[in-house]
């Protein structure tokens, strides 16, 4: 599957097992941004669903992935992870669009996410339509959900 954005396409695949530490690398490097515990290998490879996982590929390289689940209709945005050279360059719009068509193909009623609250990314949520619905204040994090229907 091919997604535009303003400086190319990107390509997304379903993740394999293989993928699994790449994602563990780039998911701890925005860890470590906002929180100093980070994640073992052990645990995130435990929990690591390549099924679940789509991997961005630009111009033949891994620079990214997201990850999402749908359970009780709705879809749940566990990650979305983008190596720095490709931030603020629309691709986080693109990728948020092409989530929402699958949730609306899916018939889910909403989107949701956790994000950390100093994260920049949750001003592009919140433009994106996501509104905060709860606050975890001792992990500095936020829910935030998109209702679809």
């Amino acid at each position: 599957m091919k997604i535009k954005f303003r400086n190319g396409i990107v390509n997304i695949a379903t993740a394999t097992s293989s993928d699994c530490r790449y994602c563990y690398t780039l998911s701890n490097r925005t860890i470590l941004t906002y929180s100093n515990q980070p994640q073992t290998i052990e645990k995130y490879s435990g929990e690591f669903r390549p099924e679940n996982t789509h991997i961005i590929y630009y111009k033949g390289k891994r620079f990214g992935f997201y990850e999402y689940k749908i359970k009780n209709e709705d879809m749940y945005i566990y990650s979305i992870q983008l190596s720095k050279i490709l931030q603020g360059r629309g691709l986080g719009t693109s990728i948020l669009n092409h989530i929402e068509t699958e949730g609306r193909k899916k018939k889910c009623k909403k989107l949701l996410l956790r994000v950390y609250s100093k994260n920049p990314a949750v001003r592009l949520y919140e433009r994106f339509g996501f509104k905060i619905t709860e606050k975890f204040p001792k992990i500095a994090r936020v829910q935030m959900e998109k209702k679809l229907i």
